[in-house]
């Protein structure tokens, strides 16, 4: 198995108004359209192997990615790294 295949990038959006909740895509991926819509906000990137950013469920993202091309989750406090 190559480990190079199962590495990502994730990019992380904020809804504008709730930023507890975020909406990950991977890097490769086209944004949704309602990303654009101006009510969320891009928030950052990570990469697997990263520290993890709370909330966020590895397993689960691959499998959402998978069906409907993101993945919704609740971050239930924000970090350094996620205040923009």
């Amino acid at each position: 198995m190559d480990r190079d295949a199962d590495f990502r990038t994730w990019n992380i959006f904020r809804r504008r108004h709730d930023e507890g909740l975020c909406c990950a895509i991977s890097a490769e991926t086209p944004v949704p359209t309602f990303l654009l819509s101006g009510d969320w906000n891009f928030g950052f990137a990570f990469a697997d192997g990263d520290p993890p950013v709370t909330g966020f469920c590895a397993e689960a993202a691959e499998v959402g990615t998978g069906f409907g091309g993101f993945y919704l989750f609740l971050a239930f406090a924000v970090t350094s790294r996620q205040r923009h």
